[in-house]
């Protein structure tokens, strides 16, 4: 599954990618976005399961807990609480979440390099003491060997019994394989931008993510709402004669145009010009 994080993106913007049928589900990063409390609690109230996260360090504590608290109680459907937040703000919240039935992402993230395997070990530990449901790993590529580290976790025994609810991955260009990877790992999601704006170095585009996944690019819908839906060259080129026969110019995508769909609009060219032609000479012989 594939999470679009949301940065600096405007209420009605993040709406609109929050009703897009290719939004799998989604990242909030409220602490790098401006929304007033009301717009937190109606984005989190939408259908898509949404991750709210505010990072302390960004946001300041104070605007951490009121808008973590509003989607908390909104209905999104996970709460991210650091590893690094005060025990004070993260036993609230954590509270909060699980009277609320919202599940609790615990994270760590270490933006400088990665650590030896035993103290990742440690902070899987350390974020499974802290009430997660979801335990993040998320560490950064400085040595070719740091993402097969960072992976390492989804094998070691002390993951056992995490399958599904690990997410363990490399920040950074040399950790930038190591996002799939984590799929193929076990990670129950991965994290993809939108509109060229990554959360975290390295962070795939959502274009990018699908095709890599899937096989193809977004199938349905832009994220920005605007509809385009892969034509057959087939039925285009039908249509396209129809219309003619009709005396009527059809309009073609620049998408859609090809060397067979050219020729059609060039056949169709010459039917609504010879229609022309002898509606005119039926107008001389009538005068």
């Amino acid at each position: 599954m594939i999470c679009v994080s949301i940065q600096k993106t405007g209420f009605e913007k993040t709406v609109r990618i929050l009703s897009s049928p290719v939004t799998e589900m989604a990242e909030l990063r409220l602490d790098l976005s401006d929304y007033a409390t009301d717009e937190v609690v109606r984005l989190c109230s939408m259908p898509v399961p949404v991750i709210a996260t505010c990072r302390c360090g960004i946001s300041g504590e104070a605007k951490a807990d009121r808008q973590l608290s509003a989607a908390i109680h909104a209905g999104a459907a996970f709460v991210d609480i650091e590893l690094g937040m005060t025990a004070r703000l993260a036993g609230k919240l954590i509270a909060e979440a699980e009277g609320a039935g919202c599940r609790i992402i615990r994270s760590y993230h270490d933006f400088d390099g990665t650590p030896e395997l035993e103290t990742l070990v440690s902070k899987v530990r350390e974020c499974l003491e802290g009430h997660a449901d979801i335990v993040k790993i998320v560490t950064t590529a400085i040595h070719d060997d740091d993402p097969a580290k960072v992976l390492s976790l989804y094998s070691a025994p002390e993951s056992k019994g995490l399958e599904g609810r690990l997410v363990a991955f490399a920040m950074g260009e040399k950790g930038k394989n190591s996002r799939m990877d984590s799929l193929a790992a076990g990670a129950p999601f991965i994290y993809a931008s939108t509109g060229g704006c990554p959360t975290a170095p390295g962070q795939p585009d959502i274009r990018e993510a699908c095709h890599e996944i899937y096989g193809n690019d977004l199938p349905l819908r832009l994220m920005d709402g605007t509809i385009r839906i892969p034509r057959s060259k087939s039925t285009l080129q039908r249509e396209i004669m129809a219309s003619a026969l009709a005396g009527e110019c059809y309009k073609v995508d620049s998408e859609d145009l090809c060397d067979d769909v050219e020729a059609a609009l060039g056949a169709a060219s010459i039917i609504i010009g010879k229609m022309k032609e002898d509606i005119d000479e039926n107008n001389v012989e009538k005068q």
